[in-house]
């Protein structure tokens, strides 16, 4: 590698406030992208064989590892030491290894390598990336000369978090050898559970172990054995020393003098904390003040609404996150963040109180429930919880959860706590039934799915289901029976079941024999949790759906002020006077009538002539598909809420809508501005702000804008397209309910006459399997028209499904599923293949089939006669694209 490739610059980031010392810095290092792009190319190959290399202990960079194995068994082993009766003690030692990176040998990492069983031109690759860099430290935009290196690995090189874990397994291999010659010992953390002597994260070390001489004796020569070879260093001011409550002081003092750390009764480890205690507000204390400095940062800036919504999403509600996903928080300190986030969104700062408008518990919810999709933290943590309940659940390969398991995964009910046990179980057993009935067993070789006691046809086990079952012959133990040559055995289902199961049973989708079972969310037929769909359902259905406004393709200050038109929380006259706010009723525009939200944005002659010069000042494609007249606009504001939600949903890019927000907001900023005695804007110049703001995201050409058609039917997105000639064009669709699925696809010419449509039911509850059963289904209609015809156009409304075919299209070698794989056999056996997206109001047709599909399985083709529903939208399809 050429030497300059390696030169780097070092930046300094001071790790504590008033940083004047060096140690108080951390150097990263800012490589060239020549360098990142050959050391990311090396990684990417590193990562295939990390798993079986490196001890189960060490959880950083390891594929399936994760964070939260040590900060959950790090929180056990506390209330282990919080509850050990042994007479002896035990201790928990947490290591701090003094800027590990850079004191890492190179002949070691070598040797290392070499021990692992690398080939020599691969250690000559990654030898050649770290050794003899040169560094410049930039400070104050000033550069030192260059200084070369002789040790340590660079941070921010790809490489180095990945050969530090390598060298780091030393330590665990000298843990080991010390264990199996009996000079230190592991603890248990419940009786006949396994046992666990330490936990690594890069340079985070715990190490758990009897508090006895001899431990501290074998530790301190490990680590003295361990600092030799690698060139590492004890950080004695930060590593500290835990010991069980039945500890003597005697030992205490004794094993301090050894080791040389001091002895803590609380401290953090990873962020987490540690206490031999229940958690209260205090321990949490340094995380309200880090909200507070964002909050006093932000205050001194004048951002809207619609900004302090932005930054309390992006921002401060993803700060709690981390701790309430692994540690029991205290409800009073969900309650402090809440608080701070309500002051912040409605006065903007910590100096000055300002009215809320709307109830909290309205804007705490998903936009689709009608709020503004701010966490309510209370229930955001059971949502967060249930990824770790889930895990334990399926008895996931997670290193806590063979600990837990062996725990408590004994009981009769699965998720129950008993007084004494730890907080983070009682954590997850609060979080359990958000998951149970809601997952079931996606089948593969049918080995690990009891027939009637595990569920794999829905999220209900068969023992709970009415009689569908056989009960004269004795059902096989495992679903495998059910299994012969990758397919389902009618026959010996036929045996068990009754014919309506058995065709449900043939419908599941599932693995190949070769794969295990997996455990599958019902909702979505996938192994990956649904978050945002738990958290959705601890909420009541919505009487009135706001997503509309979400939808909107315009400024996030116009959504947001919808949203509160919605809410009745504009500080109207009226509005005031009922509470007693202000004196005045009447318009400020000098009208006689009192001033509410009707009047303002509906009745006032100031919006009406808003109204006016946005009708004259439109062209006249912009309102042929709209049913928005804006000359004849309902009196009462939620009726004309209610007439834009209707043109929304019924084409998305109405543009009449997008400038009915704009003007609504431009019209309340006047009314302001003339109440508080400030210059305003007049209709005519409120108009051109609302067309601009729209054209202006929109349109790359300002100047010519209004010679561009409104989006509709003449685009291809939103209208069905024919296919050229001798092409067939398949449209497929899949539709959920709520305990049912049906697909659907239709084969129509190059003339959009349909040739043959078909419909059938799914077992599923998951919108993606059921889109991806539609395509399957659609190139299975095409099939007779191999050799026939010169090309095939797939076509559907799901832009994941499409976007999956289209890249496994463009790169067949890439993993996708067999369903993609099959699909595309068929696609490419035509001379020409086309698969695009569109959206759902140009789909209609196979949505009409997949919707029919739930009543009972569909076949239709030219020569019958065809619901007269269905005809009109095959006729209406052919006339918007003639």
């Amino acid at each position: 590698m050429p030497p300059r490739w390696k030169d780097t610059l070092v930046i300094l980031l001071p790790k504590t406030q008033n940083a004047h010392l060096p140690n108080q810095f951390r150097p990263i290092s800012l490589c060239s992208t020549t360098y990142k792009i050959v050391a990311k190319i090396l990684v990417n190959r590193m990562k295939l064989c990390l798993g079986p290399l490196i001890a189960k202990e060490q959880t950083t960079f390891v594929p399936d590892r994760n964070i939260a194995d040590n900060c959950i068994l790090a929180q056990e082993v506390m209330h282990r030491l919080r509850f050990s009766t042994s007479k002896l003690g035990l201790m928990a030692l947490k290591i701090d290894m003094e800027q590990a990176y850079d004191r890492m040998r190179w002949d070691f990492l070598c040797s290392m390598l070499h021990h692992f069983g690398f080939p020599a031109i691969w250690i000559n690759w990654v030898m050649a990336c770290i050794s003899n860099p040169r560094f410049q430290i930039t400070f104050n935009g000033i550069r030192s000369p260059w200084i070369a290196a002789t040790c340590g690995l660079r941070q921010g090189c790809p490489l180095s978090p990945y050969l530090f874990i390598f060298c780091s397994e030393l330590l665990s291999l000298l843990i080991q050898d010390k264990l199996a010659t009996n000079a230190l010992h592991d603890i248990q953390l419940s009786h006949n559970g396994p046992v666990l002597s330490h936990l690594l994260f890069a340079d985070d070390i715990f190490i758990f172990t009897p508090a006895t001489h001899k431990a501290a004796m074998a530790i301190k020569n490990i680590f003295c054995s361990y600092c030799d070879a690698s060139g590492q260093r004890i950080n004695q001011a930060k590593s500290s020393i835990f010991f069980s409550n039945k500890t003597k002081r005697s030992r205490k003092r004794m094993l301090v003098n050894i080791l040389g750390f001091h002895q803590q009764h609380q401290g953090k480890y990873l962020g987490i904390p540690l206490l031999f205690r229940k958690p209260k507000k205090d321990d949490y204390i340094s995380m309200i003040s880090r909200i507070r400095s964002q909050i006093s940062l932000w205050g001194v800036r004048s951002l809207s609404f619609a900004g302090r919504l932005t930054l309390i999403n992006s921002v401060l509600s993803s700060i709690p996150i981390y701790s309430m996903s692994h540690t029991f928080m205290p409800k009073s300190i969900l309650a402090s963040i809440e608080q701070l986030i309500r002051q912040f969104l409605w006065s903007g700062d910590m100096t000055r109180n300002s009215l809320h408008y709307v109830n909290w518990n309205s804007i705490a919810k998903p936009k689709a429930f009608g709020g503004l999709d701010i966490h309510r933290f209370s229930l955001w943590r059971r949502v967060l919880i249930a990824k770790l309940a889930a895990h334990f659940y399926t008895k996931h390969h997670s290193l806590w959860v063979s600990f837990f398991q062996a725990k408590y995964g004994n009981r009769q009910q699965v998720f129950s706590f008993k007084r004494g046990n730890s907080y983070v179980w009682q954590l997850i057993c609060h979080s359990g039934d958000l998951i149970v009935d809601k997952m079931k067993w996606k089948i593969g070789s049918g080995l690990s799915c009891s027939v009637l006691h595990d569920p794999w046809i829905t999220n209900i086990p068969l023992i709970r289901w009415p009689t569908f079952i056989n009960v004269m012959i004795e059902l096989p133990l495992h679903v495998s029976a059910f299994l012969l040559d990758d397919h389902w055995d009618v026959c010996k289902l036929s045996c068990f079941f009754g014919e309506a199961l058995v065709q449900r049973i043939i419908s599941l989708p599932r693995l190949p024999c070769s794969a295990p079972d997996t455990w599958t969310w019902q909702s979505t037929d996938s192994s990956r949790i649904p978050t945002s769909m738990l958290y959705k359902d601890l909420f009541p259905a919505a009487s009135n759906s706001l997503t509309w406004m979400w939808k909107l393709k315009c400024q996030p200050r116009f959504q947001t002020f919808l949203w509160r038109l919605y809410q009745n929380s504009l500080p109207t006259f009226t509005w005031l006077a009922s509470r007693r706010l202000s004196d005045k009723i009447n318009c400020p525009w000098g009208c006689a009538d009192p001033e509410d939200l009707n009047h303002v944005f509906c009745i006032c002659p100031f919006a009406k002539d808003v109204f006016t010069y946005l009708y004259v000042s439109l062209p006249a494609s912009s309102m042929q598909l709209s049913p928005i007249h804006l000359l004849s606009l309902p009196d009462s504001l939620p009726a004309l809420l209610q007439l834009m939600s209707s043109s929304i949903l019924q084409n998305r890019h109405c543009t009449c809508t997008h400038y009915l927000a704009a003007a609504f907001y431009f019209i309340w900023q006047a009314r302001n501005n003339k109440v508080h005695v400030q210059a305003f804007h007049s209709p005519r110049v409120i108009v051109i702000h609302s067309i601009f703001q729209y054209t202006s995201i929109n349109f790359s050409s300002v100047e010519n804008w209004d010679s561009i058609s409104l989006p509709g039917c003449h685009d291809p997105a939103l209208s069905w397209s024919p296919p050229p000639q001798h092409w067939l064009k398949i449209n497929f669709d899949g539709a959920v309910r709520k305990d049912s699925a049906a697909i659907g696809a239709l084969v129509r010419n190059s003339e959009g006459h349909l040739l043959v449509a078909e419909g059938r039911t799914l077992a599923t509850q998951a919108v993606l399997t059921a889109e991806l059963q539609a395509a399957l289904l659609a190139a299975e209609l095409s099939k007779p028209w191999l050799g026939r015809m010169q090309g095939i156009w797939l076509e559907g409304d799901s832009k994941f499904i499409i976007d999956q075919l289209q890249a496994a299209l463009q790169w067949p070698q890439s993993s996708s599923s067999d369903e993609i794989h099959a699909i595309l056999r068929v696609l490419v056996a035509f001379p020409f293949c086309k698969i695009s997206h569109m959206y759902r109001q140009a789909n209609e047709a196979a949505n009409f089939v997949a919707s029919t599909s739930f009543v009972s399985n569909v076949c239709w083709d030219h020569t019958m006669s065809l619901p007269p529903d269905f005809c009109a939208i095959l006729l209406k399809d052919c006339f918007l694209c003639t």
